[in-house]
């Protein structure tokens, strides 16, 4: 859409080992579910209807793979109203970076 039309962003700073919301808009919130599992509340924005996308950033402490949604090939760990990011290793496919920083938005 035009520029400015997103509802939520933010960037999650994971180089410290624990998630830190930061440049976030739209009353958005993170937290760690599980090794490199987050959940992301968007307030008023309903995650099975809205799609959020994210990508891998460069202030990660280690390079990632950035996957979004349920049902992934991994155990749900987010709850129906939270949107679930999981940080996968590109070495190996596994899930488990706590140290991968990454920027969304939800349109």
């Amino acid at each position: 859409g035009p520029a400015g039309t997103a509802r939520a962003g933010g960037f999650v700073d994971n180089s410290s080992g624990t998630p830190s919301m930061q440049k976030a808009f739209g009353g958005v919130s993170v937290r760690r579910a599980g090794n490199g599992t987050f959940c992301i509340t968007a307030p008023g924005i309903d995650p099975n209807v809205t799609p959020l996308v994210a990508v891998a950033s460069a202030k990660s402490g280690a390079l990632g793979i950035i996957f979004v949604g349920s049902g992934l090939a991994f155990s749900q760990q987010c709850t129906g109203t939270e949107f679930q990011v999981l940080t996968v290793s590109p070495a190996d496919f596994s899930v488990g970076l706590n140290n991968a920083s990454f920027e969304f938005i939800i349109p």
